[in-house]
């Protein structure tokens, strides 16, 4: 039976260091407490690659025919990640901006409404290298680290494959809080290669001496802990090719640059700064020139105008199937014919104005619209 590893205590307090959305706004930017963070993740990732060693490489559990789960066409890994990924959503993991789901279009509601400061650029939520975090791992990660083989622990396997990725995912997107933090800290080292559109230039500033140090530091840290779990898990026999030096090395060819990417493609958003605020500008504008019966509509909401539309809708369709059965019930329960006209003319003049209403409803979709589009702005 494979044996389990266990992180040591000492580690695990770093488990408390990462649970940053308690505090205030300013603390979440500090680079100590993010550094802090990087490593606990770190030291997670290890723990998982650790355990993922024990086990063959299996290669049924990424092969969609081979996979036994009924009613389900892909493959063992992916069936299991979609699931984790599913409940975890229920607890509000991906409202986290660093958390980001490999299967998004499977996940399902919080069941607890849940909110983080909102410390990072509006379009953090561009930035998604699970792709080729998936395609690294498979393809050139997990070949190092494993025994080729079978050993009949397909299940164990994929479980422990999904937890390493959302690790590595985390690791590598929660970059965009040390861009951000790097940034409030000195704003003016990296505006002119943001305004460049720069990203060599972004690159070199990032790799300031004071990054050379601490990556050094999360260096031996990365060596320490994988060095901590393989003595205290299961003997190095089950796996000899298994070894601390690798693991780095696994971070340093893969990891590292990946999350150097996701730091600048996150500083290259900032030159859209202002741009946003102009547009941001224009709408709120645009909205003060409207009238006021039309600024009610757009403010009123979709909901509102929806149902002002419908209502017109159907008031109309009855109007024009009842007009004449109206007339003729007026007219056989001896209805002067003056009255009947202008009975007649009341209701004419009544759809008319209905009808010239309802010509408007373009105009009335267009500013549904612009509604909708500055209401998403605000939010």
């Amino acid at each position: 039976q494979t044996a389990r590893c266990s992180i040591s205590s000492p580690l695990m307090s770093m488990e408390a260091v990462s649970n940053s959305w308690s505090i205030s706004d300013k603390a979440l930017l500090s680079i100590e407490l993010i550094n802090n963070s990087v490593n606990s993740q770190d030291a997670t990732i290890v723990q998982n690659i650790v355990e993922r060693s024990h086990l063959c490489l299996n290669p049924d559990t990424y092969s969609s025919k081979a996979s036994k789960v009924q009613g389900f066409s892909g493959s063992l890994v992916v069936y299991i990640m979609q699931e984790m990924e599913k409940s975890h959503a229920k607890a509000g993991r991906y409202k986290c901006p660093a958390e980001i789901p490999f299967f998004p279009e499977t996940l399902l509601e919080p069941l607890i409404p849940t909110e983080y400061p909102s410390v990072l650029h509006m379009r953090y939520t561009s930035i998604n290298l699970n792709k080729e975090i998936w395609e690294v791992y498979f393809g050139k990660m997990l070949p190092k680290l494993v025994k080729h083989g079978k050993d009949g622990h397909n299940g164990p396997s994929a479980v422990c494959d999904a937890k390493i990725l959302q690790g590595l995912s985390k690791r590598i997107h929660y970059s965009m809080f040390l861009a951000e933090a790097k940034f409030r800290k000195s704003p003016d080292i990296y505006e002119s290669a943001i305004k460049e559109q720069d990203p060599e230039k972004l690159r070199k500033l990032l790799k300031d001496p004071e990054d050379g140090d601490e990556f050094k530091r999360q260096k031996q840290f990365r060596t320490d802990v994988c060095q901590v779990l393989m003595n205290s898990g299961a003997s190095m026999s089950s796996n000899p090719k298994l070894k601390p030096e690798m693991v780095v090395e696994l971070f340093d060819e893969f990891v590292i640059p990946m999350a150097m990417e996701v730091q600048i493609q996150y500083l290259l958003f900032k030159a859209h700064d202002d741009n946003v605020a102009s547009a941001h500008a224009r709408e709120t504008l645009q909205l003060k020139a409207l009238s006021k019966r039309k600024q009610w509509l757009v403010k009123a909401g979709p909901p509102v105008a929806w149902t002002a539309k419908i209502v017109g809708v159907l008031v109309t369709c009855i109007v024009l199937v009842l007009r004449h059965k109206v007339l003729d019930m007026l007219m056989k329960k001896g209805v002067v014919s003056q009255e009947t006209v202008i009975a007649a003319l009341t209701m004419f003049l009544l759809t008319k104005e209905i009808l010239e209403a309802l010509k408007k409803g373009k105009e009335y979709m267009e500013l549904i619209r612009f509604y909708v589009k500055f209401w998403e702005r605000d939010k």
